[in-house]
């Protein structure tokens, strides 16, 4: 026992030492290079995810309406008068649906017999964009068109009236944005 409080009582006597500013300062300096890097990449796989959800959703609503389309064989009204845009819910209920979007999980749809436009808002400010034309009796040519702009404009009005933005292709390019 005594031998333990000599020990006990040496450790007491030593110069008990903390950090330098300098070794601070040097912890302080890689913990900041580590951010700097980190950051960026956090923002960008943010960015990413909230125009993925936007682009989901219009997807998923050109799905319900593929579904509506084939119980009803145009995108115009059913057998009940029930045009597309008010029953669409009855098809796929993940979303909502509404004549503009400024949310993600908010898809606008514009609608006639032979064409139908989804749209909607990314969080980082991007409008995407689906234009789906069955026959060529409405005057357009058939197919599915993507686009995608950026600005206040979310709307499927503003789609249809920019048809040559609209690219002919399996999905969306920001390039001449």
């Amino acid at each position: 026992m005594h031998e333990f409080m000599k020990k006990l009582h040496r450790s007491e006597d030593k110069d008990e030492r903390g950090f330098t500013l300098l070794e601070l300062m040097v912890v302080v300096l890689i913990i900041g290079i580590l951010l700097a890097f980190a950051i960026p990449q956090f923002l960008k796989a943010r960015s990413g995810s909230q125009e993925k959800q936007a682009q989901n959703s219009v997807r998923v609503a050109l799905s319900a309406a593929a579904q509506y389309l084939e119980d009803n064989g145009s995108y115009g009204p059913n057998a009940d008068g029930d045009a597309m845009v008010d029953v669409i819910e009855e098809y796929e209920n993940s979303i909502t649906y509404a004549a503009t979007s400024d949310d993600p999980i908010v898809v606008a749809i514009e609608a006639d017999e032979f064409e139908a436009t989804f749209v909607a808002r990314s969080d980082s400010g991007y409008c995407y964009y689906i234009n789906s034309i069955i026959s060529d009796a409405g005057g357009g040519t058939p197919g599915t068109r993507y686009g995608v702009s950026q600005g206040d404009d979310c709307t499927p009005d503003f789609a249809n009236a920019s048809h040559e933005s609209l690219q002919a292709k399996d999905g969306w390019n920001k390039k001449n944005i």
